[in-house]
């Protein structure tokens, strides 16, 4: 058996593990335990952790070099795990910044490796089975009128579980590429999810959902109107958001009264703004690194002890500055927050790009689900932890806007050089096997294929012995002439 010199150096994956099957439920297996992940505690991340690893080792050399290319997508959470060289616990620090960049990461490896169609088909039935749980442990909650907590930690989790289901819905109603079989049970999700959405009773997760969907379906519109008509929407949107600015002040008062009215909650959003001031003050005193990723919400902090006796949480974990920003400011101080912001800002420009320039199926999706996390980071901050669903969508829809494609004919032609690697060929010598690698030349595949043989003259096309040569008309003799007879001859 013969080999190219470089065969050591590729690597060609598993490719049963890319099949489209086998795909889905290693992407509902992951999403599942994303989803239980308070439940499940150490077993639900292992489970992510190896799902998510044997995934991408089976991934071929020309894919995992594909999901290396999108790097630059993880800058917060690299910067993360680089504070652990200033922080005030580094051994919690390192620990919680290296599993946020596996979470991080794994989005990555997903979005581009991934057909999205098949992760959003898992993600609707990983959530769905979590709405259906949660309502059965908490129907006696929901009998006595609290708000319905199910399989989460709190009900503002459970509120985004439900939100993950209505938006994974509607992403499989909008597209047409999904079988019909799919439209019944993605209509039922809907319905399921609003209903999950007003048990939880989460202000928040109204207002996300309720505006992710709109952008969902304001999208899949938008790309079927002309391209003049898209080009003036989107300039009124863009023109939109300096004429908010401005008017900041005149929102603000009457979201608050909104919130007082109608959804019932004090003017303090259950006492957020307290939360805030705090911040601002922890951040001031280191403002440029700040105290180090989860430095500061752990047992023995003096700061984070007296917060949690003033809010009455009794576990000692599990609470933050429900403001993403100034979470982010407290743990990497200005640094953080930049990087924060110039990545959502850098991931709407690329939103706005692709709207102009194309016409993908999965833009939906990524601007609807996008649009449900921008909009809860002023109020919560559970999107940058974790092993957490929300890191996965943020970092994936992130990634999609940044590096967006079409993940399907990748996958084919990856698929396809996959099984060409080891072809059977004929040599003068006899049969053997001889491995063919991508990175092979032009010159060789010339000489793989066809044999010069000067000592017969001939130059043989095909491969090996087997082939017929061409047949040369020169050094044949030529036939003779047939004799015409005569036609009076008797």
């Amino acid at each position: 058996m013969t080999h190219t010199p470089d065969e050591s150096l590729h690597w060609s994956g598993f490719s049963f593990m890319r099949t489209r099957q086998a795909q889905w439920l290693i992407m509902f297996a992951i999403c599942t335990s994303l989803l239980f992940i308070a439940m499940l505690q150490t077993i639900g991340a292992l489970i992510m952790l190896a799902a998510g690893a044997a995934y991408f080792l089976s991934l071929p050399q020309s894919l995992m070099l594909r999901v290396a290319k999108a790097t630059p997508v993880l800058a917060y959470p690299i910067l993360a795990l680089a504070s652990t060289l200033w922080s005030e616990a580094p051994a919690i620090t390192f620990r919680l910044s290296l599993q946020f960049l596996l979470t991080a990461g794994l989005a990555v490896v997903i979005y581009r490796t991934v057909p999205l169609r098949t992760f959003i088909s898992a993600l609707f039935a990983a959530a769905f089975m979590a709405c259906g749980v949660g309502v059965i442990l908490g129907a006696q909650g929901i009998a006595a009128g609290h708000a319905l907590a199910g399989v989460a930690e709190s009900k503002n989790m459970m509120a985004f579980i439900a939100s993950v289901l209505v938006l994974s819905s509607l992403a499989i109603t909008l597209d047409s590429a999904f079988p019909r079989i799919f439209k019944p049970a993605a209509i039922g999700g809907i319905a399921f999810g609003v209903l999950v959405l007003f048990l939880a009773q989460s202000a928040g997760a109204y207002i996300g959902t309720f505006l992710g969907g709109i952008a969902m379906i304001a999208v899949r519109f938008y790309q079927s109107a002309p391209r003049s008509v898209r080009v003036v929407v989107l300039a009124g949107a863009l023109l939109l958001v300096p004429v908010g600015l401005m008017a900041q002040s005149i929102l603000a008062s009457e979201a608050s009264e909104f919130s007082e009215d109608v959804l019932g909650k004090d003017s303090t959003l259950t006492g957020r703004t307290y939360l805030w001031q705090r911040a601002g003050q922890y951040i001031a005193e280191k403002p440029i690194a700040g105290h180090g990723y989860g430095a500061f919400w752990r047992q023995g902090s003096l700061e984070a002890e007296g917060l949690w006796r003033m809010y009455g949480i009794p576990g000692r974990s599990g609470f933050n500055f429900h403001n993403q920003y100034l979470e982010a400011g407290v743990d990497l101080g200005y640094a953080g927050i930049i990087t924060f912001v110039l990545m959502n800002l850098a991931t709407l420009a690329a939103l706005g790009v692709r709207l102009l320039r194309t016409q993908s199926s999965e833009l939906p999706f990524i601007a609807g689900v996008y649009m449900a996390l921008l909009v809860r980071t002023p109020v919560e901050s559970v999107m940058l932890t974790q092993f957490s669903i929300l890191a996965t969508l943020l970092f994936l829809t992130v990634c999609g806007a940044l590096y967006g494609n079409e993940t399907g004919p990748v996958l084919a032609r990856a698929s396809a050089r996959t099984k060409a690697g080891l072809t059977r060929q004929r040599v003068s010598r006899g049969l053997v096997q001889q491995r063919v690698t991508p990175a092979a030349t032009a010159e060789e595949r010339r000489k793989d294929f066809v044999q010069f043989r000067p000592e017969a003259g001939l130059t043989q096309q095909g491969v090996g012995p087997s082939a017929r040569p061409r047949r040369n008309l020169r050094q044949s003799k030529p036939r003779p002439a047939r004799q015409r007879r005569p036609t009076d001859t008797p």
